[in-house]
């Protein structure tokens, strides 16, 4: 965080394993808990997609901000739910039924308008959020089409993903200030 300083970095507090893990050296401003606040923010626990996975209610205008607890691509699915257009955030999953189980506590919280982790904001979501957390604790297992499809979707993803990541790499090597 040296070119930014005075930026926070604030985590669910269940995630600081992972950031060892994960070889990150910058330590956490804050760990974040259930009912805490981030100015006009109530964080939410909602572990599942990471064990310390945070949700953000601003009770000012109802806006839910759920993270990759829900994906809104191409419709709204618990990020448990395996969908060949848009698989990554079934794949990031860390812990599916847990997910789901946030998925579900989600439905108590007084909200007028979902903010997902990918694609857009839904007003009125609570008929849309049921239909998910629904299809998600049916149990039902992706056809062998999606499994096949989304399988192709992660491996071009990921080729794209790390074809970027070597060329920021090269242009901030060839760009840095001497």
């Amino acid at each position: 965080m040296q070119h930014w300083p005075n930026a926070e970095l604030l985590v669910g507090a269940a995630d600081t394993a992972n950031l060892t893990k994960l070889g990150v050296r910058t330590a956490p401003t804050r760990l974040l808990r259930g009912g805490d606040r981030v100015g006009s923010l109530t964080v939410i626990d909602t572990p599942g997609h990471s064990p310390g996975h945070v949700a953000y209610l601003d009770e000012r205008d109802g806006m839910l901000y759920s993270g990759d607890t829900f994906a809104n691509v191409p419709r709204l699915l618990v990020a448990s739910v395996l969908h060949a257009i848009f698989p990554l955030p079934t794949f990031g999953t860390h812990d599916p039924a847990q997910t789901t189980r946030a998925a579900r506590a989600l439905l108590d919280v007084p909200l007028r308008t979902l903010a997902t982790g990918h694609g857009p904001a839904i007003q009125g979501p609570l008929p849309a959020m049921r239909r998910a957390v629904q299809e998600a604790g049916s149990g039902r297992e992706p056809g062998v089409v999606t499994r096949v499809a989304a399988g192709w979707v992660a491996h071009l993803t990921r080729l794209s993903t790390d074809g970027a990541v070597a060329g920021k790499a090269l242009a901030y090597r060839d760009n840095r200030p001497s």
